[in-house]
Formats: structure tokens, C-alpha cells, sequence
């Protein structure tokens, strides 16, 4: 109480929050209000902030005369930071790229974000209410899942490559995440997963697998993968006691048409030969 004798309340009250406190203040002495409520952020003497809830009232005696000013505060600091999580959670729900779905403890959908309606083409009327289940592919087994919900049920959550079905029909791959959300009694309320369309991913891994094993002008193994395959196969022929065959084409006189008319009629020929060649053999 030291501290503060003799200051006015205003003096520690944020300097943000002054400005609207003092119309506030002026009312009341003018006798236009009694009382008024505010929320608003005070410094401690240690001077660190916290926001209270305010009513200030005017105190009037027996003769209806203004004797005192009253203000009550209640300390609503850690409701206020609860309330901006639950602000920050709300726009980061609405704003990531990653598709967010939410249900409740029977596995309906309660909840889904923009990202899930851009990735799937769903809204949230057409799958709230429904089990998450309407997505599959039916690319995986009932095995698949029996292990990715062991996993949720047990560990708390599970991560992993799986392939759902858009509205479309569009069958795609996704990296999805889901995880079990507990109350104080340590009962399942909800489960979140979240996930994301890696389509371009695929695809540029499947381009780069591509650049790495395949030769470009034709389309054939390259050497390096041409390796891998022939001693794959002579493992397998030794563990079954089987014999392969290795059959080497050499192409008669190639050097004379690079060198006649050009490497552009070379690699034409080369890529009428690779084609023949698929055209007569099994993959």
C-alpha cells in the first residue's frame, strides 16, 4: 500500500490502456456515469505487467453526494494469456499449408481447416460427422491400419507415407501424422491428424531416380542400374540353381555415321534400336 499512497491510479496503469481509461474518468467526474468496467494492463511493484478486470464506482454518502471513488480489481492475467494461445492456435490452424483434421473420441470429424479443403476438395459440411475413413484409398490393408491405430492408442500418436482419395476421385500420397489428445483423466477426447499432399515430392523423387539409373536418350538401365540387376539376378539364379543369359549387341559401323553425319543422326539411331529392342523383350 506504501507504494502506492499518494499516486494516482492512473500513474500505474499501462500507458496503452491510459488514453481509454481517461474518457472513462471523465465521465464519472462530470456525473454523466457512476461506475464504469475496463480490462486493462497495471505494473506490479516489481514492475512487471498484469491485466485485471476493473469496475471503478463512485461512492455517494447519505446526502447523495460523491464521498469516494472504490475500484475493484481482479487479477485475470493468466486467462488473457490462455485467451491469446487459444487466438495464435486458432490462426495458425487456419493458416498452415498442412491439413488439419480434428475428431472427437468415436473418430467424427468435428473440425477441419482451409488447407484440408484445398488438399481433399471437401468442405467442412460435406465431412463433419464422418469418420476420416471416407479418404482411403483402399490402397492398404486392413493390417495397415490395425498397426497405424495400435500405434495411436498405445505410443500417443503415428507418422507415416499413406495414399488417400480426394473428392475427385484423385488418388494421392501424403505424409500424415495423428496423435491422440488426453484429458487431466487420461482419457482419449480427441485425435488430430495432420497431414500434407507429397505428390511433387514423388514426383521429383521419381525424376531424379530417374536422372540417376536411367540413360536419357533411351530410356534403358544405365550401367550403374544395369550392374545392380545383373547381380540381383545371378544371386537368384545360384540360390535356385538356375542359369541366366547375358546377350551383348554391338551396333556395326556406328562410329562412321557420328562421324558422316553428325552425333544428332547417331543418337536417332541408337534411339530406334532401344525402341525395337523394348518392342520384342518383356520388362
Amino acid at each position: 500500500f506504501k507504494d502506492l499512497e499518494n499516486k494516482k491510479p492512473l500513474e500505474w496503469s499501462h500507458p496503452t490502456d491510459v488514453k481509454l481509461e481517461e474518457q472513462y474518468i471523465a465521465q464519472l467526474v462530470e456525473g454523466s456515469i457512476s461506475s464504469y468496467n475496463i480490462k486493462k494492463r497495471i505494473f506490479t511493484h516489481k514492475k512487471n505487467i498484469k491485466w485485471v478486470d476493473a469496475t471503478i464506482s463512485i461512492i455517494f454518502n447519505e446526502e447523495g453526494k460523491k464521498e469516494s471513488v472504490i475500484a475493484v480489481l481482479n487479477d485475470i492475467t493468466q486467462s488473457v494469456e490462455d485467451e491469446n494461445i487459444l487466438r495464435q492456435s486458432a490462426i495458425v490452424f487456419e493458416n498452415t499449408t498442412e491439413g488439419i483434421v480434428i475428431t472427437d473420441s468415436k473418430n467424427k470429424i468435428v473440425n477441419v481447416n482451409h488447407a484440408f479443403e484445398d488438399i481433399t476438395g471437401y468442405t467442412l459440411n460435406e465431412i463433419k460427422g464422418k469418420n476420416p475413413s471416407v479418404l482411403s484409398s483402399s490402397r492398404h490393408d486392413k493390417k495397415f491400419y490395425k498397426q497405424m491405430w495400435t500405434s495411436v492408442l498405445i505410443q500417443g500418436n503415428w507418422s507415416g507415407e499413406i495414399f488417400n482419395k480426394k473428392k475427385n476421385g484423385k488418388i494421392y500420397p501424403e505424409w500424415l501424422t495423428v496423435n491422440a489428445i488426453k484429458n487431466e483423466e487420461n482419457k482419449i477426447v480427441n485425435y488430430i491428424a495432420i497431414f500434407s499432399d507429397i505428390s511433387s515430392f514423388k514426383e521429383s523423387e521419381k525424376k531424379i531416380d530417374t536422372l540417376s539409373n536411367y540413360d536419357q536418350l533411351t530410356g534403358l538401365a544405365n550401367r550403374q542400374l544395369l550392374q545392380a540387376r545383373l547381380e540381383h539376378s545371378i544371386d537368384i539364379s545360384q540360390r535356385h540353381d538356375h542359369k541366366i543369359a547375358i546377350l551383348s549387341i554391338d551396333l556395326d559401323n556406328f562410329k562412321n555415321i557420328n562421324d558422316s553425319y553428325g552425333h544428332s543422326y547417331g543418337d536417332s539411331v541408337i534411339e530406334i534400336i532401344a525402341k525395337r529392342l523394348q518392342s520384342l523383350i518383356r520388362n
